[in-house]
């Protein structure tokens, strides 16, 4: 009895979830046509699956937030904000020589979907030089076509080193942009429409069949598909030999449309790294501030790209990462412990009150209950105050008395004892411990790197740079390397 109830339990919805990013359209009230219910959040759901949506002829979109759009649009904003230039995404050109340079070179750190090791490789390989390239390369860098060798034919015809086989002429329209190898799923619509006759609805089950892997669907549809090319007059062997390699692409089967929204914002981005580099860091390591190794990789990036990054400098750092004469400044936000709303205060202060004269002139004017001890020593540490001349381990074994002595002042000038010869007596306050020398510079950066994240100023391994060979091998390059590859 309780074998035949399970049997009646499989199959059966055991929850329900709501889509990440899957929205309902319908042409008129949604409740004409499914049953509504509340998920998490008190999020409208329908009660019907996916499968069931379709089957009542609703259309379900999937509408993907991306971060990256974000990162456009700050990069973009920063740029009107220093060179007074206006871009629109809409007006860059698609054929832009200095961004396939980029491409070309692999130099895609930060760039939409091509930043990998891997596809950074195969840029190098590929050689991109039209949107086309870009387009196929975010739908051909995936584990089945790697593996199947279909990469490395695609890159050997699209240089002449390997034959273009279009199999019928009559595909040479379809199969062209892609050197005669199936890519994209809309291909396989547009080959049964050719070849077959095929309507558009008739080549959409088709893709479908295809997308979704229905081994018996395309069972029944093979016969069909074969069938009708022979009654158009195309040859029997030839069309088999297609259908078989329409099954073999079933495997990794990959929608242009989503291929191609892809490649555009990954060209963007190179676009927007080739011709305004400095805003391009300065706005993705604003994003990425909480992810200290990808900080540590756009700012290495960064250097290599002849940009210099420096530290934060409490009279002239923003919240963000900001651009500063050509190099890229830290910003205070995401200094640990520090936070947008102790950084938004002190350049508030600096703004009503002026730049900060030292350590002790910082502690009179800004509310030392906010920007507390803790939030000064991370300063410090990040080298801040580096500007002032006196040594980070100074300022920082200093720091108690000179709080303690700006919270008197603060007192007594409330109290207008210092209203004849205050503002005097301030400026020529002088630090407890004149002259102390600063920590080892491991000791030094290893308290940057506590305070900051990541290293800014220099780092650990630049003092055995020297003993280094030119041609040594990083860790993040060993994926690239092939069986007898030397290691250095």
């Amino acid at each position: 009895k309780i074998l035949d109830y399970a049997k009646k339990l499989c199959g059966l919805v055991r929850q329900t979830g709501v889509h990440a990013a899957g929205v309902v359209i319908a042409p008129d009230e949604l409740t004409k046509f499914v049953p509504l219910a509340r998920g998490k959040d008190n999020v409208i759901t329908t009660q019907y699956d996916m499968g069931q949506l379709e089957e009542l002829g609703l259309l379900k979109m999937d509408f993907l937030g991306l971060k990256t759009l974000t990162f456009i649009d700050k990069t973009i904003q920063m740029i009107f904000e220093n060179r007074k230039i206006k871009i629109d995404i809409n007006e860059i050109p698609l054929d832009d020589e200095k961004t396939y340079e980029l491409l070309k070179k692999g130099n895609t750190i930060g760039v939409f979907q091509l930043e990998s090791s891997g596809m950074r490789n195969l840029l190098k390989r590929l050689k991109p030089e039209n949107i086309f390239d870009v387009v196929a390369l975010v739908a051909l860098y995936r584990p089945g076509p790697l593996n199947s060798g279909m990469v490395d034919s695609y890159i050997k015809r699209k240089h002449g080193e390997e034959k273009i086989d279009y199999i019928f002429d009559e595909l040479k329209d379809v199969l062209k942009e892609t050197y005669g190898i199936i890519v994209y799923q809309e291909q396989i619509m547009a080959i049964a429409n050719v070849l077959c006759g095929y309507s558009l609805g008739e080549a959409d089950l088709l893709r479908r069949a295809v997308a979704k892997k229905k081994a018996d669907l395309m069972a029944t549809l093979k016969n069909d598909f074969i069938e009708r090319a022979i009654k158009r007059g195309f040859d029997k062997e030839k069309v088999t030999k297609l259908w078989e390699d329409i099954e073999k692409f079933a495997e990794y089967c990959f929608n242009k449309s989503h291929s191609a929204a892809y490649g555009y914002i990954a060209y963007i981005t190179a676009y927007l790294k080739a011709h305004f580099p400095e805003e391009f860091y300065a706005a993705i390591m604003s994003l990425e501030v909480d992810k200290a190794e990808e900080v540590a990789k756009y700012i290495k990036d960064a250097r290599e790209n002849g940009i210099e990054v420096l530290p934060p400098d409490i009279n002239k750092s923003y919240s963000d990462f900001v651009v500063e004469n050509g190099k890229i400044r830290v910003g205070l936000a995401g200094l640990k412990g520090v936070g947008s709303k102790a950084a938004e205060e002190i350049i508030k202060v600096r703004k009503e009150k002026g730049e900060f004269k030292d350590l002790f002139d910082f502690c009179m004017k800004v509310d030392l209950r906010s920007i507390n001890k803790k939030v000064i020593e991370t300063l410090i540490k990040a080298g801040a105050f580096d500007y002032t001349g006196i040594s980070r381990r100074e300022l920082l074994e200093s720091l108690e008395k000179i709080m303690a002595e700006a919270q008197n002042r603060k007192k007594s000038r409330e109290a207008g004892l210092l209203s004849l010869f205050g503002e005097e007596i301030e400026e020529n306050y002088s630090y407890p411990y004149k002259g102390l020398k600063e920590w080892d510079e491991i000791e030094k950066l290893e308290y940057e790197r506590q305070a900051v994240g990541f290293y800014v100023s220099a780092h650990p391994i630049d003092i055995y740079k020297e003993f280094l060979p030119k041609d040594i091998t990083f860790v993040e390059e060993l994926l690239n390397l092939k069986d007898g590859d030397e290691i250095k």
